[in-house]
């Protein structure tokens, strides 16, 4: 089974939960606020994840750029060489991007993994906390 990924809606979101996993020891998986892709862009993004990684090096992590149905926002994800992808547009587009993530190396999911979202929470000091321990 899959970690559930996350939801983040920027850098704080991702720091935090990033020293959660540190302090548990545990991997951690991140996903953009819906449609970020688009609206913020791949290369904010990036950055993003960079930054969570050169401060929390030995947390294992995978980050997903949720790119909702703009197969533009997936077109530029790929050529900046984002790792996940996902894409929630028709089939046909879906697929031909899929070809071409693959051929960067990177990989475009269709369908969303489980998501924690901490806009859902009162505490996010918890949440984070109980959200990885239950995987």
């Amino acid at each position: 089974m899959d970690r559930i990924a996350i939801r983040i809606y920027g850098l704080d979101d991702a720091l935090e939960a990033a020293e959660a996993a540190a302090d548990l020891g545990c991997p951690l998986a991140l996903i953009s606020a819906p449609g970020a892709g688009y609206w913020a862009g791949p290369l904010w993004f990036a950055a993003l994840i960079d930054e969570v990684r050169s401060r929390h090096p030995n947390v294992p992590l995978s980050a997903t750029l949720d790119c909702g149905a703009y197969a533009g926002a997936v077109l530029a994800s790929i050529r900046a060489g984002v790792p996940r992808i996902l894409f929630a547009g028709d089939a046909a587009t879906a697929e031909r991007l899929a070809d071409m993530a693959r051929a960067g190396g990177l990989t475009l999911l269709t369908q969303p993994p489980r998501v924690a979202d901490p806009r859902n929470s009162f505490n996010k000091a918890t949440f984070w906390r109980s959200t990885l321990l239950d995987q």
